[in-house]
């Protein structure tokens, strides 16, 4: 859930930064440069005109850019990115904590029937639980999703950005 509250609107601010800042930061140096900049300017329109509910989201995220990278709206798009990836690894670690939670009862109810048609004691189900050593799925062990991912992402983003004519 926390992933959620946290991932949905970092996604759709990014998003909408992103497309902010293709609509704001397309040069007009060439003729064809000046094709791909309408293009893209018209095709963010669409997206602004059919995304109204959003404009929340339209009127408060920030306008990266690439050419000064120390402004505050830089660093305030690579927060709320880096959001992504924080919810991303809280979502991580839910879901493998549930499989692992749904593994543990069914080796507990396993045991249980085991124990009774060897015709031995039931086991009370918290000592079953006591008995249960549940591994730490902590959220800063997942290294890939926190860390190397979004390391990926700049530098595979910083390079369509500078072949696109942005930087």
């Amino acid at each position: 859930m926390i992933a959620v509250l946290i991932g949905v609107p970092a996604t759709i601010s990014s998003v909408i930064s992103i497309l902010k800042m293709f609509y704001s930061m397309f040069g007009n140096a060439d003729p064809l440069s000046s094709a791909l900049a309408n293009v893209a300017r018209n095709l963010v329109a669409v997206v602004y005109q059919h995304t109204t509910w959003l404009s929340f989201f339209w009127n408060h995220s920030p306008t990266p850019n690439p050419q000064e990278l120390g402004t505050a709206h830089n660093i305030f798009f690579v927060i709320i990115y880096l959001l992504i990836f924080v919810a991303m690894a809280f979502w991580g670690a839910a879901r493998s904590l549930s499989v692992r939670l749904k593994d543990i009862k069914v080796l507990i109810e396993n045991e249980k029937i085991r124990r009774s048609l060897q015709g031995e004691p039931p086991l009370a189900n918290e000592a079953a639980q006591n008995s249960v050593r549940v591994n730490d799925a902590g959220l800063f062990s997942k290294f890939h999703t926190l860390y190397l991912a979004p390391i990926i992402t700049a530098v595979i983003a910083a390079v369509i950005v500078k072949f696109g004519g942005l930087g």
